[in-house]
């Protein structure tokens, strides 16, 4: 969307939607159950928090939270994925953040990020193949490194492959 800072998108409507929805839909049903409920009021977490990184004062760059994206989806979006999924409960808001970061790789992929994008658990070789993949999609969501045992589940790229398109709509739709 072109913003450099975490405030300037966290302050667009439609990409706080996007944050608020993942929290709601699917990681607060996953850390609160009715058998072992959170200690925390969660949704009022979620909302200081969207407010904390709507602080333009902070001037957190994209960039720094950028890095390591490809560590981060096995390490906190995979665990939700598997918990939706194990309960047959849908995907489709935390979906939205592989998404997003397939999104950024084919751009980082095609030269257009505007920075020296740094991960350390990304296998550069691997991260080109996916994007030249015929469906990256696909090649994406059989990646076992990021995905472990899900690797190539068919709810896994439905999920992915909707968010991907909600994606490419949300784009177009918002150029600025």
């Amino acid at each position: 969307m072109g913003y450099g800072f975490i405030h300037e998108g966290t302050r667009d409507p439609a990409i706080r939607q996007i944050a608020w929805e993942y929290v709601t839909n699917d990681a607060i049903p996953c850390l609160s159950t009715p058998e072992h409920p959170s200690p925390i009021d969660l949704a009022a977490y979620r909302d200081v928090v969207l407010e904390r990184f709507g602080n333009p004062a902070i001037r957190d760059s994209n960039q720094r939270v950028a890095m390591d994206g490809y560590s981060k989806i096995p390490g906190f979006m995979a665990p939700t994925v598997r918990e939706r999924l194990a309960k047959n409960a849908s995907i489709a808001s935390v979906a939205m953040l592989p998404a997003l970061f397939l999104a950024f790789l084919q751009r980082w992929h095609e030269g257009q990020i505007p920075y020296t994008y740094h991960d350390q658990a990304m296998d550069p070789g691997a991260a080109h193949a996916i994007c030249d993949s015929s469906d990256p999609v696909d090649a994406f969501c059989k990646d076992k490194v990021l995905w472990g045992p899900m690797a190539g589940d068919a709810r896994l790229v439905r999920g992915i492959r909707a968010a991907s398109e909600r994606v490419a709509r949300f784009v177009q739709e918002h150029k600025r």
